[in-house]
Parts: structure tokens; sequence; C-alpha cells
């Protein structure tokens, strides 16, 4: 910028807790008049936020409240440096999401390392720190990464319920027999442990994921109350 004073033209926006017109300065106490927030509406009455790097740093350094309301309304934010990408991830975390994030370049090693599920879109920088790669630069990966996530989730949750099932009803038949003067033969351990053990897991991690992906989720925890009770 230079001397040069920003100014930033305002649009007047219909959306649930934000102003109508923006009045901020600017760090270096140039004043700026009104802010850019380009909105386009459908038919639904649903609105489209979208705005560029320079005016989410403005809005980034003078008012935390109406950040946290831009990024939950935003749909495209463009022309954004390295640490505005790692602030926008970190407020969609702060605000409750699983955040999902693509990159193929150097500049997105921040934000894919942060993100609840970074993808690098390439062999470079952005391979090395996201755990997901993707060899070719689009995002029609995303679709089956998430179905083959929930599906490692529920096998895995499944698994586990059936292991500890498993002990229960192993320590409960061994006992009734011991109460009856009798004891299980090692060849009876050998055969429970390999068949009843061993196989029903390995038939939970061959599952394959649901060709769709629904709105609801896999439970994320075992520690709660219908996973207990199942």
């Amino acid at each position: 910028m230079g001397n040069q004073a920003l100014r930033v033209f305002y649009g007047y926006v219909k959306l649930p807790g934000f102003s109508e017109k923006l009045n901020m300065k600017w760090t270096g106490g140039t004043e700026i008049d009104d802010t850019l927030l380009p909105v386009q509406g459908t038919e639904s009455g649903r609105h489209h936020l979208a705005l560029e790097g320079d005016v989410y740093e403005l809005i980034r350094q003078n008012d935390r409240k109406l950040l946290n309301q831009v990024v939950h309304k935003g749909t495209i934010f463009a022309r954004m440096s390295p640490e505005l990408k790692l602030s926008l991830v970190e407020v969609l975390q702060q605000q409750g999401h699983q955040v999902g994030m693509c990159g193929d370049g150097a500049n997105d090693c921040g934000a894919l390392r942060t993100a609840n599920a970074g993808i690098s879109l390439s062999g470079d920088e952005a391979s090395v720190a996201s755990p997901f790669a993707y060899r070719d630069k689009n995002i029609s990966c995303v679709p089956t990464l998430i179905s083959e996530g929930r599906a490692n989730l529920s096998a895995t949750i499944g698994a586990f319920k059936y292991q500890v099932c498993y002990g229960f009803v192993l320590l409960g038949a061994v006992l009734i027999l011991f109460w009856e003067g009798n004891k299980p033969s090692d060849g009876t351990y050998v055969f429970v442990d390999i068949i009843l053990n061993i196989l029903p897991p390995v038939v939970f991690g061959a599952t394959r994921a649901y060709p769709m992906i629904v709105r609801q989720q896999p439970t994320a925890t075992v520690l709660t109350f219908l996973p207990q009770l199942s």
C-alpha cells in the first residue's frame, strides 16, 4: 500500500447479526469508510458471503465477534496469505467445526497441518504437512475420504464393543464351568480364541464404506450412553 490510504467500499448486508454498514479503522490509523461484503441471495433466503484476505485481516484485527459471524456465514475466502488460511482454520475449529483443508503448495502447509483432515494435492511440501495425499489436483477425493473415514470409525468402535462383550461372555462361561466342577480344555480355548476372537474383528475391518454420504454421523466415542448400552 505504501503511503496510500486503504479504502474499502461497502455493500449493504441483510444477514442476522450483521450491521448494515461496517465502520472500522485500519491498524495504521487510516480510517476505513466502509467494508465490502459481497452477498448473493438465493431463492431459499440463504446468503453466500465472499471476501478477500485484506478484508478478512481488517475484520480480524478490529472485531473478533464480527469475525466469528463472517467465518460462520462465509462461502468464499479468496487471496488469503498462509497466516490467514491458518487463522481461518483455527476460527472454524473454535466454533466446533471439523475442518478439512485441501492445498497444493508450501503456503498451505500451516493450514493443512492444523486442519482435522488435511489433503495434499501435490507431491511437494504440502504432502509432508498433511496426513492425506491425492495424486490429482482436484478435490474429487473428498467424498471418498469422508466415506472411508466414517467406515473406519464405525468398524473400529464396532470391533471394540465386540471385544468387550466377548470378554464378559467368556468370563461368565468359564466361571459357570468352574462352579460346576469342570474346566475348558486347551482345545476349547484355542477354538474360542481363533474363531470367536479373531475372525469377527477381521470381518469388521473388511466392511466396505457406504456408497453415499448421509447426514447422520457415526458415533465418535464409546464413552456415551448408547454405545455403552449396546
